[in-house]
């Protein structure tokens, strides 16, 4: 990478501090195959694995990955009676967002499934110390965010009984068919944007979802992002967006940032 700063200055920019409580937690992480990664409900992306060098694992299980921090960032030319007319925000060393729900996290087969490598890294411990206790925690919030899955926000489902509405006793959350899926949804109205812009005034939802099926997709994470502009309370009502510019940005580290392959 070409890094005009230090990993240790860019811990120091976070201005989130992970939260991996179990009741209804405000960070968590996709780990159903063997790529993992954490991520909070207001799409920032905070590096917890090897004390500090990766957002997740790569291999799941082992004390390293492929991947510092990573995050939506957007800009534009914004028309809307203020100023300025370029703005840019989103989430990458730190985040200019605001959570709108909080963090769901689905498996469809949390009931009858081996939990003890979800608990491992979910609380960050090595597999043979994870307690029984700790497995009916993350077993109890799966079955939360399984009851009050927010289809009403935009969550997908599989909607086994046709009738257009999300039912927990009979419908699945999630993607349908993955074997994992994550819902936050957000918006740009924090007063103190990742690039000291004004709000924009977006709200953005991301799905991330994965599978356990094939080599290929066992080593694949999808992120699926749905943007909508709904303007600030001193927007015009003819207000626009020119030359929106969204990119999935990420900082790579195979190695670390000394010797960094990537």
């Amino acid at each position: 990478s070409n890094e005009m700063f230090s990993k240790g200055t860019k811990k120091n920019t976070d201005k989130r501090n992970l939260n991996n409580l179990t009741a209804n937690p405000q960070s968590s992480v996709m780990s159903i195959n063997n790529i993992t990664s954490w991520v909070d409900d207001q799409g920032f992306h905070n590096w917890v694995v090897g004390g500090g060098s990766w957002n997740g694992a790569f291999p799941n299980g082992a004390n390293l990955g492929a991947i510092f921090s990573e995050g939506i960032v957007w800009g534009g030319k914004v028309t809307d009676g203020q100023s300025p007319e370029v703005r840019v925000n989103g989430n990458t060393y730190s985040s200019g967002t605001s959570a709108i729900t909080r963090l769901f996290r689905v498996r469809p087969d949390y009931l009858t499934a081996d939990l003890t490598q979800d608990a491992a890294d979910f609380f960050k411990v090595d597999v043979a110390d994870v307690t029984v206790e700790e497995i009916q925690q993350i077993q109890e919030q799966y079955a939360v965010d399984w009851n009050e899955w927010p289809a009403d926000e935009g969550a997908l489902f599989k909607d086994v009984d046709s009738d257009g509405s999300y039912n927990p006793s009979i419908d699945i959350p999630g993607i349908p068919d993955a074997a994992q899926t994550i819902f936050i949804k957000y918006d740009d109205s924090r007063s103190n944007s990742l690039y000291d812009s004004p709000p924009i005034g977006l709200e953005i939802s991301e799905t991330y979802w994965a599978y356990t099926i094939s080599e290929a997709l066992n080593n694949t994470i999808f992120k699926k992002i749905d943007m909508v502009y709904k303007g600030t309370a001193a927007s015009n009502p003819n207000s626009t967006i020119d030359s929106l510019y969204i990119v999935q940005w990420s900082d790579p580290d195979v190695g670390n940032s000394t010797d960094d392959f990537a």
